[in-house]
């Protein structure tokens, strides 16, 4: 009789310290969401180069939330601003991302990351399509995009946006072409030289 109280209580005990760390795990969340928000603002008016520099010299810009704001940006401009949008994608995948550079804390799964890079490799998918890139850049980007979603959470808008992605390539205009970001992303250093300050 006393050895199943005794079980009971540890059982209570265990499950009641599970629940507290859920609970401290979501309030961190919540406020790194919100700090996130203001980091996000912070790096749009940035032109590609100082924006990779604010990245790779602050720790608190490489989390997941900041990934997360900066790829719902991306979605958001994918239509009117597609150049744009493939700038912050990248900007997700070679800099927040890239050489385990992301600050984690506990607060995203190795999931969670696999969301993220699905979304930024289906954004980088769809503006490859729309400015008229070769079809094995198109289905490479397409491709990335799915290997990571099939390991993800599952998210749901994660899914939705990828079955959404137009299989056909869209016309395009000259001027549209001229717009996109992604030849001048890859043509930067991999070191970028502070151009103002902003890794202080």
């Amino acid at each position: 009789m006393g050895m199943n109280t005794r079980a009971e209580v540890d059982y209570e005990s265990a499950l009641m310290r599970a629940t507290a760390a859920v609970v401290l795990m979501r309030r961190h969340l919540v406020r790194e969401r919100s700090a996130s928000q203001v980091r996000v603002r912070r790096l749009l008016p940035l032109n590609v180069l100082q924006r990779r520099l604010l990245v790779r010299n602050a720790a608190s810009y490489r989390t997941w939330a900041v990934g997360r704001g900066l790829l719902d940006e991306a979605l958001a401009r994918l239509e009117t601003e597609p150049g744009e949008a493939a700038a912050l994608a990248w900007l997700v995948l070679e800099d927040v991302l890239a050489e385990g550079r992301l600050r984690c804390r506990g607060l995203s799964s190795p999931a969670m990351v696999k969301d993220l890079e699905a979304l930024a490799w289906g954004v980088v998918a769809c503006n490859r399509r729309r400015l008229g890139f070769g079809a094995p850049a198109v289905a490479s980007a397409w491709a990335r995009a799915r290997a990571a979603a099939r390991v993800g959470t599952g998210d749901r808008e994660v899914r939705s946006f990828l079955r959404g992605v137009p299989r056909r390539k869209s016309p395009v205009s000259s001027a549209r072409i001229g717009s996109d970001h992604e030849p001048a992303y890859a043509s930067l250093c991999q070191r970028p030289r502070d151009p103002g300050g902003l890794s202080a």
